[in-house]
């Protein structure tokens, strides 16, 4: 039973129960005209108890909802019939100029900073003093990028290497600047194989409970690389928290690769 029919329900069951209150003791008020006593006490106790409880039934049912739990499960109804609905994509993923929050909040107070890119170039070009003032406070920043002297590097952005030569020169300003500024907490390691997807892991310490004890908050933004349609900042993004299941997945995914990468000052000696 819906709500507005339950509603209905219950206001006609307010009026009958009244209704028949109030034929009782009018009734009750005759019987006592015509001096008879026992059938007008009978009614009167009647009427009076069916409006004692009517007025019962009404208050609570107006202050403590008797039909919480009917529509708990209506509520439940309509959550399993939208999980019956296929998920729209469109809802699952953003582009970089969508992403809420942003990247400077999305990486704000972080304590370690994991990233796998391709070039790095949009990310480092765009947020070079977020990552200045992040290592500054301590933050310790790993960056995975594609070795540009890998067979691989030829065969990126669609087989369009001069894009990519272009893209990582400029990139390499900027990783020289983070060096530079923040030598103790940036280290750049390098892969000989264009990665897939890219990640900014988000390693975060929060004081939780009222002893403020600090506790690793940790969540990660994807995206996906594609090589013809979507280049840059038009590629799909999602993000993920550390009780998801696949957060585990993402994050084994990287440090795998660091683990089989090569450092920026060993290719350089090359």
């Amino acid at each position: 039973m819906r709500k507005h029919e339950r509603t209905k329900f219950k206001n006609a069951v307010y009026i009958i129960i009244t209704l028949l209150s109030s034929i009782f003791l009018i009734v009750s008020y005759n019987s006592a005209l015509t001096k008879e006593n026992f059938y007008s006490d009978l009614l009167i106790s009647l009427g009076t108890n069916l409006l004692s409880v009517c007025l019962l039934f009404f208050l609570v049912n107006k202050y403590f909802g008797l039909d919480s739990d009917e529509s708990l499960l209506e509520k439940i109804e309509i959550l399993l019939k939208q999980s019956e609905e296929p998920i729209s994509v469109q809802k699952l993923f953003t582009t970089v100029s969508e992403n809420k929050p942003p990247f400077n909040e999305f990486v704000s107070d972080a304590r370690k900073l994991d990233i796998l890119v391709l070039t790095a170039v949009n990310l480092l070009s765009l947020h070079q003093n977020t990552f200045i003032s992040l290592g500054k406070q301590n933050c310790k920043i790993r960056l995975l990028c594609l070795n540009p002297m890998s067979e691989a590097a030829r065969h990126v952005y669609g087989g369009k290497p001069d894009i990519y030569k272009a893209n990582i020169e400029s990139a390499s300003y900027a990783i020289e600047n983070l060096k530079k500024n923040i030598p103790t907490n940036f280290e750049i390691r390098l892969l000989n194989f264009a990665p897939t997807l890219s990640l900014i892991i988000v390693s975060k310490n929060q004081q939780q409970g009222k002893k403020k004890r600090e506790q690793l908050n940790e969540s990660m933004q994807v995206q996906l690389y594609l090589t013809k349609s979507a280049i840059g900042s038009d590629r799909p993004i999602f993000r993920l928290t550390s009780d998801d299941k696949w957060f585990g997945v993402f994050k084994k995914e990287f440090d795998e690769l660091w683990n089989d990468s090569i450092t920026w000052t060993s290719l350089n000696k090359k």
